[in-house]
């Protein structure tokens, strides 16, 4: 009998470190998954073409439940229309965001991305 107790209580305390992560924590893993976006090495490269300034760009996009990354736009910033193409371009180069929470599904996201720094 003590080692079914024993057994249920070590099967729920493995099952509640499974618990879903919070949306803070979310969104902090999807900032740093999208952050490698800076070191692109043809980002780098285009933002160091017109002159050697910090690039700031402002970059929209979704994740879907899947984790595949979509809709990427560069809505502002200091960058070239070329610099924006890469920037896209390297986004969707980007591996899927893994365990995307199904307590937040599909989400629109919106990063501040300094190149060049």
């Amino acid at each position: 009998m003590r080692a079914i107790f024993a057994f249920f209580f070590l099967l729920l305390s493995v099952v509640s470190g499974f618990s879903e992560e919070s949306k803070a924590d979310y969104i902090k893993r999807v900032r740093e998954h999208v952050d490698a976006v800076r070191y692109d090495r043809i980002v780098v490269q285009a933002a160091a073409r017109p002159s050697s300034d910090p690039k700031i760009a402002t970059v929209t996009f979704r994740i879907n439940s899947d984790g595949s990354i979509t809709n990427v736009k560069v809505v502002k910033g200091n960058v070239s229309v070329e610099l924006g193409r890469f920037i896209s371009q390297a986004f969707a180069n980007l591996p899927r965001v893994k365990n995307v929470p199904k307590s937040i599904g599909a989400s629109q996201f919106q990063v501040q991305l300094a190149i060049g720094v």
